[in-house]
């Protein structure tokens, strides 16, 4: 399969940005999840490092979402024609502490596509996009 990346690299630099406020509710139920001993945080109390992934979450319609359950629209991805999509890492840093009771903002950005061989012996190709998202209070 040979696909013309082309039309995808002039959405570069494209944007979305969100809102949410951090909340108890979500942190209790990580904490029943784990079965973790943590008391759940109070109001101004910080929430512990990677839990803000609790928060700031992308909502699809079905008629949004593709054969593989992920959205095609509505995201700060175009729309790349293959049958299958795959999340595959992040790198987090934190220059703060996130608190319960702030508000915070996301901005998403488009910012490479690079085509990628698929592994040694298998036909067709890959695509991978990358998108950086920034989370402040």
């Amino acid at each position: 399969m040979t696909i013309d990346i082309e039309p995808l690299r002039k959405q570069l630099g494209r944007k979305i940005e969100d809102e949410d406020v951090v909340t108890q509710a979500p942190l209790k139920a990580m904490i029943a999840t784990f079965d973790r001993p943590d008391e759940v945080p109070a109001d101004g109390e910080p929430i512990a490092p990677g839990w803000h992934l609790l928060f700031l979450h992308s909502y699809a319609r079905p008629a949004q979402l593709g054969k593989d359950g992920a959205a095609f629209t509505g995201g700060v991805l175009p729309e790349i024609p293959m049958p299958r999509r795959m999340y595959a890492g992040s790198t987090f840093t934190f220059d703060g502490d996130i608190r319960v009771g702030d508000k915070l903002r996301r901005e998403i950005e488009f910012t490479d596509i690079i085509p990628q061989p698929t592994a040694i012996g298998k036909a067709g190709c890959r695509i991978v996009p990358a998108a950086w998202p920034t989370v402040w209070d």
